[in-house]
């Protein structure tokens, strides 16, 4: 992780640690969650890890004690990131298995992150042959949701995808919005944007002899207000 405007995200950082210390304690623990992780992935991308650490368990604690499985999983990743970023690789590992391992029990949605995760920092501990079977296992999106915080405005790329000339399937993004589902079969500099925390979202199985490189990326709404669960639309039948 590196930052494109070092002092623009220290800014941020900033910004983000005042207004969880302005959080009475037990008034809002959800804000506080979401606000002390994104304090640590911008601690941790700064170079901060003694910091991060700090911000990042203060999260999971929270995500925890709220007994929210989906944030436990996603901020275990974020954590485990942490430690393999300040050298503690063992302690990474660990986290990053209780993920996945949390993932394939209670959200099958996001084993496919906890395995990309989990795979990476194998293949930097020179573990190929298991970092291989991670990141070739994770061919599938379970339809889900992301997390209020993250992916509100959700933009997915596609750099890369190739597949045989008449292939019997080819692999697609579908979101599901008021007129049903919604297949988007990204092509090489194609894309696509949604409200990722209200558009349940996946990704069909590859086919055979097909390829693909997606790369996402989630921005927080300004104004929280218009989000409300009573606009969405009705679930397609």
């Amino acid at each position: 992780m590196v930052p494109i405007d070092p002092n623009q995200l220290a800014n941020a950082v900033a910004g983000t640690r005042e207004e969880l210390r302005a959080i009475p304690e037990g008034t809002d623990d959800a804000k506080a969650r979401v606000l002390a992780r994104w304090t640590g992935i911008g601690l941790m991308a700064l170079g901060d890890h003694d910091d991060a650490l700090v911000f990042l368990r203060q999260a999971l604690d929270l995500a925890t004690a709220s007994g929210n499985a989906r944030a436990v999983i996603a901020t275990e990743l974020n954590l485990g990131d942490a430690y393999r970023y300040a050298g503690e690789a063992e302690t990474a590992e660990m986290l990053y298995r209780r993920a996945l391992d949390g993932a394939r029990g209670q959200h099958p949605e996001l084993v496919d992150f906890a395995l990309q995760y989990l795979g990476k920092h194998l293949m930097e501990q020179g573990s190929l042959t298991q970092a291989r079977a991670h990141l070739e296992e994770g061919q599938f999106l379970d339809f889900h949701v992301d997390e209020f915080g993250f992916g509100e405005a959700n933009l997915i790329l596609c750099p890369k995808h190739e597949h045989l000339a008449a292939p019997p399937m080819v692999s697609c993004t579908v979101l599901i919005n008021a007129d049903g589902y919604l297949e988007c079969d990204l092509a090489p500099g194609g894309c696509v944007v949604f409200d990722g925390a209200l558009t349940p979202h996946g990704r069909t199985p590859l086919g055979a002899g097909e390829s693909v490189i997606l790369v996402s990326f989630g921005f927080r709404a300004r104004d929280q207000a218009p989000r409300m669960v009573a606009h969405l639309p009705p679930a397609p039948l």
